[in-house]
C-alpha cells in the first residue's frame, strides 16, 4: 500500500514542483502542492492530459520529468515536505476514517471516473473537484487530498500575517477554537472544496494589501486567482465584489493599458476557468452556472481592473459599498417580485439555519461577525476597513439571494409550495450555508492579527 501512495503522491506533486521552480517560489514549500492542482484543473477540459494519470507509460513521463527536476534543482526539501504532508494525512484517514461523505460525493466521484476515461460527465462538479478524485490505480486512491492542499495554504497564510507584521509565533494558535465548531470540521473534512476556495481568497487578499516590494511575482497572484474563480462554480457571482476591490487594490500602481504581457495574463487568469469548467457549468440550471452572466462579470471584472485609472470607476469605487447596499435592496425587491411568499420563506429557511444552535451554525455567524467589527475597528486603512465591510455585505448577499438557488434545486416543488412529505432541513439545498462558511474560513487566519500589541495593523 504505501509503494501505490508514493507513486500516486509523486504523480500529484511533480507538476507543483516544476512550476514552483520556474515561478522563483520554490523555497514557498507550502504553495507546491496549489501548483499541483493548478495543473491537473486543466485536465477536466484538456481530457488528453488524462493519459498521464491513468496509464502506466503516461506515469513513466511523470517520474522521468521528477527525476529531471530532481536532477536540475535539487529542492529536495520541497519534495520532502509536500510528499509527508500528504502522506500523514492519508495514514490518519486510513486509520481513523476522519473523512466525512457528503451526498455529493458519489456525484463528484462517477464526474471524475467519466473524465479520467476520456468523457465528460455534466454533473455540475467543478474542474478542482474532479481532480481531487483521480488519482487511483488498482488498489489505492488519494482521497486527502484537498484536506493538504487547503491547510498548507492556510499555514502559509498565517506565516506571512505573521511575518509581514512581526506577531509571535504563537499568534497562529488563535485559530485553532474555530475548527472545534462542529460545522466548521464536518465541512473541513469533505472533499468538496469550500475550504480551499477560502484560502485561495484570503491568500489574494494579502497578496494585494502587501507592499509591493513583498509581493511575489505576478503570475503566482494571477495563478491564484484563477485556481479561486473555478474552486467553485459560484464563486465569480458570490465573490464578484470582493474581486473587484482586491484587484483594483493590487494593479493599484499599474498602467495595465501600456502592458500587453500583464493584460494578456489577466485575461487568462480571469477567463480561462470559464473554460476549465464549462461542463461544470453546462450541466447545472442555478443562475451562479449562467454563462452568459459569467461571461459579462468576468468581462466587467477586466474593464474595472484596465481601466482603473478613469474618474467613472474611480468614482464607483468610492462608492462602492453605498452601491452595493442598494444593488442588495434591488435583489431583494426583484425576488420578492418574482416569488413572493416563497421568497420570505427560502430567506427564513437560511437565516433559521444560520442561527440554529445545531451543528454549531449559530456560534460560526456570531464568531464571523465579531472578528468582522474588531479587523474593522483594528485598521486605519480605509480600503482594507472597505473590504472588510464588503465581506459583511457579502454574508447579506448569500441570504438574499437564496430563493435564486432554492427555486434551481427545488424545483417544480419548490415553485409550487409543496411542504409535505419533505424534511425539515435541507428540503432543497444547503449550498447557501455552505459559502458563508466559506466566507467565514476566509477571514479566519486574518483573525491573528486582533493578537498585535499595536494600535493600527
Amino acid at each position: 500500500m504505501l509503494i501505490d501512495q508514493s507513486l500516486l503522491i509523486f504523480l500529484f506533486i511533480t507538476p507543483g514542483l516544476f512550476i514552483s521552480s520556474l515561478l522563483g517560489t520554490k523555497k514557498e514549500y507550502l504553495l507546491t502542492l496549489s501548483f499541483s492542482i493548478f495543473f491537473w484543473s486543466f485536465s477536466s477540459v484538456f481530457i488528453q492530459m488524462n493519459y498521464l494519470i491513468n496509464n502506466l507509460y503516461g506515469n513513466l513521463i511523470v517520474y522521468t520529468f521528477l527525476i529531471f527536476w530532481l536532477i536540475k534543482y535539487k529542492n529536495f526539501k520541497n519534495l520532502l515536505i509536500n510528499f509527508s504532508l500528504i502522506l500523514l494525512f492519508e495514514s490518519i484517514n486510513n486509520i481513523f476514517g476522519v473523512l466525512h461523505l457528503v451526498s455529493t460525493t458519489q456525484i463528484t466521484l462517477n464526474s471524475s471516473l467519466s473524465n479520467l476515461a476520456y468523457g465528460y460527465a455534466n454533473l455540475g462538479v467543478s474542474s478542482i473537484q474532479n481532480g481531487l478524485l483521480k488519482f487511483l490505480n488498482n488498489d489505492y486512491i488519494l482521497l486527502t487530498i484537498q484536506q493538504c492542499l487547503s491547510v498548507s495554504l492556510l499555514l502559509y497564510n498565517l506565516k506571512n500575517l505573521i511575518t509581514l507584521n512581526k506577531l509571535k509565533l504563537s499568534s497562529g494558535v488563535v485559530i485553532l477554537p474555530a475548527f472545534l465548531i462542529f460545522a466548521v470540521l464536518l465541512e473541513v473534512m469533505t472533499i468538496r472544496t469550500h475550504f480551499f476556495a477560502s484560502q485561495l481568497l484570503c491568500f489574494l487578499i494579502i497578496e494585494s494589501f502587501k507592499s509591493t516590494n513583498h509581493r511575489l511575482d505576478n503570475k503566482v497572484f494571477l495563478i491564484f486567482l484563477c485556481l479561486f474563480i473555478s474552486s467553485r462554480l459560484e464563486n465569480i457571482v458570490i465573490y464578484f465584489p470582493i474581486l473587484l476591490l482586491l484587484l483594483k487594490q493590487y494593479f493599484y500602481y499599474d498602467v495595465l493599458l501600456n502592458d500587453s504581457k500583464s493584460l494578456v495574463q489577466l485575461f487568462f487568469a480571469t477567463i480561462s476557468p470559464l473554460i476549465i469548467n464549462y461542463h461544470g457549468y453546462s450541466a447545472s440550471q442555478d443562475v451562479r452556472s449562467n454563462l452568459f452572466l459569467l461571461t459579462f462579470l468576468v468581462v466587467l471584472l477586466n474593464i474595472f481592473t484596465i481601466f482603473n485609472k478613469k474618474s467613472f470607476i474611480k468614482f464607483i469605487h468610492k462608492k462602492f459599498n453605498f452601491i452595493f447596499v442598494i444593488s442588495l435592496l434591488f435583489l431583494a425587491i426583484a425576488l420578492y417580485y418574482l416569488f413572493s411568499s416563497k421568497a420570505l420563506i427560502s430567506w427564513l429557511f437560511i437565516f433559521n439555519h444560520l442561527m440554529d444552535t445545531h451543528q454549531g451554525w449559530a456560534v460560526v455567524v456570531f464568531y464571523f461577525v465579531i472578528v468582522l467589527i474588531y479587523l474593522t475597528n483594528r485598521t486605519h486603512n480605509d480600503e482594507l476597513k472597505k473590504t472588510y465591510i464588503t465581506f459583511f455585505l457579502t454574508f447579506i448577499l448569500i441570504i438574499i439571494s437564496s430563493p435564486l438557488h432554492h427555486s434551481a434545486y427545488g424545483g417544480e416543488e419548490w415553485s409550487l409550495g409543496v411542504i409535505e412529505g419533505l424534511a425539515i432541513y435541507n428540503p432543497f439545498d444547503e449550498s447557501q450555508t455552505r459559502s458563508f462558511l466559506q466566507l467565514f474560513l476566509t477571514i479566519l487566519p486574518l483573525s491573528c492579527l486582533l493578537t498585535s500589541q499595536k494600535r493600527e495593523i
